[in-house]
């Protein structure tokens, strides 16, 4: 599991973990030495997602019982439009690229061309978006059809990424078989 924290500049990354039941990441502030945990507790209907420090480096045990007790709960399967609440990224990026790939644009390419300068190809691992997705557990549409494709902007946007959403619609409109005519 990557942490939503991805400049390695402000933390060593201490160690990462996925099982049945758990994902997570724990890191080091290198300025402070302070301990830095991110967290996903799965349950049959969603998850617990919990970010927290500590002062030394936390146990799994200490992190199971921190989410348990701490973490905001997150329905799952994730549906297009959900509300996100942080634990929804990775769910939202595998639902955006599956969007891409089907109508044929590279996701990548398009983020770039959307946040120039700001956004770098080595920071999109999408086989790992994808993993940390299912693992999750999200529900795709049967078509992406102009509804999908609206409540795909709406969960961009709860991301904090409603430029690449317009980006996206503006690049889809360009076919006109997407809308039917």
């Amino acid at each position: 599991m990557k942490p939503f924290i991805t400049s390695a500049l402000h933390f060593e990354e201490l160690e990462t973990g996925r099982s049945d039941y758990l994902a997570y990441w724990v890191g080091r502030y290198r300025r402070t030495g302070a301990h830095l945990f991110q967290a996903k507790l799965k349950f049959s209907r969603g998850v617990r997602y919990l970010v927290a420090g500590s002062y030394q480096q936390p146990r799994i045990e200490q992190i199971v019982d921190q989410c348990c007790r701490y973490g905001n709960f997150s329905a799952r399967p994730y549906q297009l439009g959900q509300p996100s609440n942080g634990s929804t990224d990775p769910c939202v990026w595998a639902l955006y690229r599956q969007c891409c790939a089907e109508k044929g644009f590279d996701p990548t390419a398009l983020i770039l061309e959307t946040y120039p300068g700001w956004e770098q190809r080595p920071d999109w691992d999408w086989s790992e978006l994808d993993d940390q997705a299912a693992w999750e557990g999200y529900d795709s549409p049967p078509t992406w059809d102009t509804a999908a494709l609206e409540a795909l902007c709406i969960s961009l946007q709860s991301i904090h990424r409603q430029v690449l959403g317009s980006a996206l619609l503006d690049r889809v409109a360009g076919q006109e078989s997407f809308f039917g005519e």
